[in-house]
């Protein structure tokens, strides 16, 4: 699961760890204990439902659901997110990637157009795009009688290696963009 742009996440990521400390904060002695006894992902459900809006919190529960394989409440998650930040580039992304292990590959590539379309350098955006392609082809490939590669299946390949290749213009997913191709 590929997790984003660190760089850019930690920049705002300040101003949201401090909402997401203040609603720990306002939670009773009572209710941390709860806390106390649930998962990670659980934890951060009950810190979104408290605050709905807080992006970061949002961000981790998303991740923590990509972690736990659980992608319907990972898409579900990334999907409020960019309600509240329709121009998330990253979040975009990783709602692509969510949509593409959940067999939705449509929408998947939609979200990632609408990514590229925020940021056409953006190296997790492509490759999300080659994930996708590759994944799609591969399930071609599989329903095939004797897993033969057609000619469209090649062609598909060939859109995942050239979206990989895209990807290892920008430094931040270049080695990630390397290994795929």
């Amino acid at each position: 699961v590929l997790v984003g742009d660190g760089a850019r996440a930690e920049q705002r990521a300040g101003g949201q760890r401090a909402r997401f400390r203040r609603v720990g904060q306002q939670l009773g002695e009572r209710e941390l204990h709860v806390l106390a006894g649930l998962g990670p992902a659980e934890q951060l459900a009950v810190v979104t439902q408290a605050e709905p809006e807080n992006v970061y919190a949002l961000e981790m529960l998303g991740e923590a659901y990509n972690q736990l394989e659980n992608y319907q409440k990972a898409a579900d998650t990334y999907a409020k997110i960019i309600k509240i930040n329709p121009d998330d580039k990253q979040n975009l992304c990783q709602y692509a990637i969510s949509l593409r292990m959940l067999g939705q590959y449509t929408e998947a590539m939609r979200q990632v157009q609408k990514a590229l379309r925020i940021d056409p350098n953006y190296g997790l955006a492509y490759l999300a795009r080659g994930l996708t392609f590759e994944i799609a082809a591969d399930r071609c490939v599989k329903q095939n009688k004797d897993e033969k590669l057609l000619f469209d299946d090649k062609l598909v390949y060939e859109q995942a290696y050239n979206a990989y290749r895209e990807a290892t213009k920008d430094p931040f997913f270049s080695t990630d963009a390397r290994r795929y191709m």
